[in-house]
Parts: structure tokens; sequence; C-alpha cells
């Protein structure tokens, strides 16, 4: 399942850095434009079900959500006591 339909995160800011990722690595930025234009010749006005079945572009948005995650730290608490489970 694409990254796409499992979460609705939309970080400030995600598309210029996914651009200025793609200005750098023009290889990665000629695959994707590739990728997109065959998809365009095959469906016509992409749809969000055919943009969600692009691998590549999908791999691409992944890529700058792990190098440029949306939230910098998470803070996690417990809400209930649990006994502690530890597997070797």
């Amino acid at each position: 399942m694409p990254f796409s339909q499992n979460f609705g995160i939309r970080s400030h800011g995600h598309d210029k850095r996914t651009l200025f990722l793609l200005a750098q690595h023009q290889d990665i930025q000629e695959k994707l434009r590739l990728e997109i234009t065959e998809a365009r010749i095959k469906h016509g006005d992409l749809a969000y079900d055919e943009l969600a079945s692009l691998q590549y572009l999908d791999a691409v948005c992944r890529e700058t959500l792990r190098l440029h995650p949306p939230f910098s730290y998470l803070i996690r608490t417990c809400d209930l006591d649990s006994p502690q489970v530890f597997f070797l």
C-alpha cells in the first residue's frame, strides 16, 4: 500500500524539500519524470489512484520524509501500568 494511503501526514515545506532534492539529483528527477510521463500517456490526466500507484514517486516521497522527517522528536507516555516483558 502506498505511503500516501497509510498516512495523512503533510508537513509544511515537504514539497520544497522534495523539489530541492530533485534539483540536486537530476538523474532521480529524470527517472521520476519518465515514470510520470509514461503514466500520463497511458492514463491521460492522473487521478489520485494513478498517482498512488506510481512506485518511484512513492519512493521519492518516502526518502524525502526519511531525510527530513516532519517531526524532529516524538514523546511517548504510558497510559497504563503493564509488566515489563523482555524478548531475547
